[in-house]
């Protein structure tokens, strides 16, 4: 712990102990709800992936923004430069790319003249919109004044010319995409020349501004939007931020916007019961934009945790977790809330908790209180309850993560520090739940995949896949329907699937990626998916429930009508005092995709 770190510590200290017996008063028990629902998107590991480049942290930058871009991890933030793997220093200010799987850098030759605050996926493949407070940008293609907006094209890390947004007056800091609408919130009075203030809507393709989006937002606090996202269907935005009034009404600190018409309606969703407006961090929204989380910190009582849902009705939090120190970024699954701060020890919740022990950081204000659960500047809570998930990988950042990211490859955090796990990975770690590829793209001598071939047997929905080895040995991608599965440095594995899916395995040798596609083999069977069976017998004191192994799978969810009840690390479970003849399943996740197994 550095000096200024340990001193901003006691000072919170000295604080939480003065003001110990008012505090006491306002903390909140737990909500008094029924058990947890297990968080059944899959929870990201507590170790980072290592092995890219390292974003130079000296001593206080911060990435400030993260995201996955198909196949490339992109960041940014107000940093300046990143170390490569050979130990070169090279000169990257505000933005820096790399290969999600090989780890190769790319876009060292396009910069950017002033702090970058958001990055989505764009509207065309392997595309980007990146926003923040710069003004200009230089790339391959030339330089390019863009107003606090840019689209590029990867890999080349070209400029979009065609997408082009000037006269911004302020800068642009959330972002959300739904076909070639790009709505963009921030802290802007105008946009390519239009009277628009905080929140927009462009022409993807051209940067046009929609003059019909004007929702007349009034502002209220800096940084008046904190996080935006849209509905699957792309008829409602939902909106998290510090305004003062939008169409002249006090919303509260969140908005549900109707996006179905040519104008934007406000509906009537209101939300109301959180602590004061200006203690307000970050926002994030669902992917299936039916909740949303705010986070707040900076005073010790109001370092709240909020769920709240985006009904088009007045509403208050679902629940609130109360986190005992600060909190600065926020990111969302469907199930699962990721939380970054200045935590180290945190309310447990409603449901089963792990109190597990302190990694990295140990003494906060929240050490003060009694009980609790150990979680050092990053948490995990159940979406349904607030309950702390068991992972604590913790960080050495000084204030807190504030970029959380959820890409379909697991979790980006970024913060102001180097270390996550005790690991050094620079200001941005990669929790991947899937592996990656040639961890750098060595690989070793020839191979070329020239004569390699690839055979995968299917029986009864379980995949067995059996390849030639490659010159050099290198680690092994296995693909399924042209997306990744798994990581391995053998030449087989067993996974599920049917005679209806494509299987490949990829490898990197120093010539770049080469693709071995697997001949379809039928084993018997059926042939098909859907092989897998439970079945459902009395005893135990209940229903005890068997099922084969699938796969690669090592977890298990227990359902009882369509609801979960448990998670199991192996093939059978004991519902104590269950009916025979209830619906019983088993689900599983595979590559983002869930699978359950009727009990019979």
């Amino acid at each position: 712990m550095n000096a200024h770190r340990s001193a901003t510590t006691l000072a919170r200290m000295g604080l939480a102990m003065m003001t110990l017996v008012a505090i006491m008063g306002l903390v909140p028990t737990p909500l008094d709800q029924a058990r947890p629902a297990a968080a059944e998107t899959p929870l990201v590991p507590d170790t980072p992936s290592t092995g890219y480049p390292v974003i130079q942290q000296n001593g206080s930058y911060q990435v400030r923004a993260a995201n996955q871009v198909g196949d490339y991890i992109l960041s940014g933030g107000d940093f300046q430069q990143v170390k490569l793997q050979n130990g070169t220093t090279i000169n990257q200010p505000y933005f820096t790319a790399w290969h999600i799987d090989t780890k190769q850098i790319i876009c060292t030759n396009i910069t950017f003249d002033d702090e970058v605050l958001d990055i989505i996926p764009g509207n065309t493949a392997n595309t980007a919109f990146v926003s923040g407070r710069f003004r200009n940008v230089v790339a391959p293609n030339g330089t390019f004044k863009r107003s606090k907006i840019v689209k590029i094209d990867l890999p080349s890390c070209n400029v979009v010319a065609a997408f082009d947004v000037q006269g911004t007056w302020g800068k642009i800091s959330e972002l959300a995409l739904s076909g070639n609408r790009l709505f963009v919130g921030g802290d802007f009075s105008q946009i390519n020349g239009q009277s628009v203030g905080y929140l927009a809507e462009l022409n993807a393709n051209t940067g046009t501004v929609n003059t019909n989006f004007n929702l007349n937002v009034v502002k209220g606090l800096s940084t008046v939007f904190r996080g935006m996202g849209v509905n699957p269907a792309g008829t409602r935005l939902v909106v998290g931020g510090r305004w003062s009034s939008i169409s002249g009404v006090s919303t509260g600190p969140t908005a549900v916007i109707n996006i179905s018409g040519a104008s934007p309606v406000l509906t009537a969703h209101r939300s109301s019961g959180m602590v004061g407006t200006q203690d307000m961090q970050d926002a994030a929204v669902s992917p299936d934009g039916t909740k949303i989380a705010l986070v707040y910190g900076t005073a010790t009582v109001s370092d709240y945790v909020y769920v709240i849902q985006a009904a088009e009705q007045s509403v208050t939090y679902t629940w609130r977790h109360y986190m005992r120190d600060s909190s600065f970024g926020v990111g969302l699954t469907n199930d699962i809330v990721y939380v970054g701060g200045h935590f180290c020890k945190i309310d447990s919740g409603p449901g089963a908790t792990s109190t597990m022990s302190p990694n990295t950081l140990e003494v906060c204000s929240g050490v003060f209180f009694p009980g609790g659960a150990w979680r050092s500047q990053l948490a995990a809570l159940d979406i349904s309850n607030g309950t702390p998930l068991t992972w604590n990988p913790g960080n050495n950042s000084f204030t807190g993560a504030r970029e959380l990211t959820v890409t379909s490859r697991g979790l980006l955090v970024g913060y102001d520090g180097d270390r996550t796990n005790s690991i050094l990975v620079g200001p941005l770690a990669f929790f991947d739940l899937g592996g990656g590829g040639g961890g750098g793209g060595g690989g070793g001598g020839g191979g070329g995949g020239g004569g390699a071939t690839c055979t995968a047997t299917v029986t009864a929905g379980t995949v067995v896949m059996t390849w030639s080895a490659v010159d050099g040995n290198p680690s092994y991608q296995v693909r399924k329907n042209n997306a990744w599965q798994a990581q391995t440095n053998n030449t087989t594995f067993t996974l599920t699937g049917s005679m209806n899916d494509t299987f490949a395995v990829r490898y990197w040798t120093a010539g770049g990626n080469t693709d071995i596609n697997c001949d379809n083999v039928d084993g018997g069977g059926g042939g098909g998916g859907g092989g897998a069976t439970c079945t459902k017998t009395a005893g135990g004191g209940g229903v005890q429930l068997s099922w084969n192994q699938v796969g690669n799978i090592g977890t298990y969810y227990v359902r009882l009508n369509n609801s979960w009840i448990a998670t199991v690390n192996g093939t059978s479970y004991t519902h104590q005092g269950g009916n025979l003849g209830a619906a019983y399943a088993i689900r599983y996740w595979s590559n983002g995709a869930k699978t359950d197994i009727t009990c019979n």
